[in-house]
């Protein structure tokens, strides 16, 4: 099996957190083949995305190797560092695959809502000498495009899910006396839930969510840019993303017009809470936890969600460091980077509440159905 190796000429993303995807690098004309079998044990070549037809997994690869527990955003990181990017078949993608053995009980997967402290449960993960904690890795995120445009699904698509989180880990690469690993993912992943259930039954699957209100404040002032934010390309360019990612969209997409910033966002908070509730209703197992329950007392929170995986905290004191920074410092999405941003007006929040009363998750939230698992 053989793999083909390009230089990485320049780096095309207008914005870092813009999805993951081929068409973010300009790589150079000729190629050198390498033994695809090095790949799985070169720790500073790392999955990064798929080509548009799937017809090779791509990898990138760096000076040296990306440490998952430092980064506030693997996929960012992997972007950054990029020297070189490798080309493998998606047979042989599959096959080497195959070779890498997961203990899926010792895997824990966490889905959220986004802006609910997703990242600081990452990073109190990585805070653990026994655990391997990666904070998105985005080609999980590409396979979910991927199925929105018919490019794969089924259980074609659950396959391929279970052999990238095989590449993403590869356990026998980890120096350290790893017990755990989990995986943080972008908060639309949770739409294939039951992509991961299926694959890893034995997984420990957490969920993190904050209410309506307060997480599209936040989404304004992180994700919104107030100077173009009612122009009709972006807007555009906004709904074309997630239209693809959430089937809830299909409800709201009128053709001609294009949908304001903020219900595009809103309806993705939408279809990430009722993929958690569409999984419960299914059976899976979940253990959930709210922003203000992680605002209140982290500690008490992350304890819980350690003790529900099987991670045992030797030192104490650890934790205490993580708390006290700003989880997403180093990214364009910082405590610092943000600053402070105009509200949404009450007005707003009213038009936007008519249309969340119109889905079935509000009600069962405030009726106390399993939109929330206390911890």
């Amino acid at each position: 099996m053989k793999a083909l190796r390009f230089e990485v000429r320049d780096r095309l993303k207008e914005n870092e957190l813009h999805l993951t995807e081929l068409a973010n690098f300009e790589w150079s004309e000729s190629a050198e083949e390498v033994d695809a079998e090095s790949l799985l044990l070169d720790p500073t070549v790392t999955l990064y995305c798929f080509d548009d037809d799937i017809e090779h997994a791509v990898f990138v690869g760096s000076e040296k190797r990306i440490n998952p527990r430092e980064e506030p955003f693997y996929f960012v990181a992997q972007y950054r560092s990029a020297t070189h990017l490798y080309f493998l078949p998606i047979d042989s993608f599959r096959e080497l695959a195959k070779r890498i053995e997961i203990e899926e009980e010792r895997v824990s997967f966490v889905h959220s809502v986004g802006r609910c402290g997703s990242t600081l449960i990452s990073k109190a993960f990585a805070a653990v000498d026994s655990v391997e904690s990666y904070s998105e890795p985005d080609v999980f995120m590409q396979l979910l495009s991927l199925r929105g445009r018919g490019k794969i699904g089924g259980d074609e698509l659950t396959a391929l899910t279970a052999d990238c989180v095989r590449w993403t880990l590869r356990p026998e690469l980890d120096v350290r006396a790893v017990s755990h690993w989990s995986i943080k993912f972008r908060s639309q992943c949770t739409e294939m839930a039951g992509d991961y259930f299926k694959a890893f039954p034995k997984s420990k699957m957490l969920f993190l969510y904050r209410d309506w209100r307060s997480w599209l404040g936040s989404v304004y002032r992180a994700f919104i840019d107030h100077e173009t934010e009612g122009d009709e390309e972006v807007k555009a360019m906004v709904e074309d993303v997630f239209k693809t990612i959430h089937p809830v969209f299909s409800e709201y997409v009128t053709e001609g017009r294009s949908l304001p910033l903020i219900q595009s966002w809103l309806l993705s908070w939408v279809g990430s809470s009722e993929a958690y509730l569409k999984s419960c209703d299914a059976g899976g197992e979940w253990v959930a936890a709210s922003f203000d329950q992680i605002k209140e007392d982290p500690r008490v929170v992350v304890e819980r969600l350690f003790e529900h995986c099987g991670i045992v905290i030797s030192d104490e004191g650890v934790l205490e460091s993580v708390f006290a920074r700003d989880s997403q410092e180093g990214s364009v999405i910082s405590r610092k980077e943000i600053g402070e941003i105009p509200t949404i007006s009450e007005a707003e929040l009213t038009r936007l509440e008519g249309l969340l009363r119109k889905r079935v998750l509000v009600d069962r939230a405030e009726s106390g159905l399993p939109y929330l698992i206390e911890v």
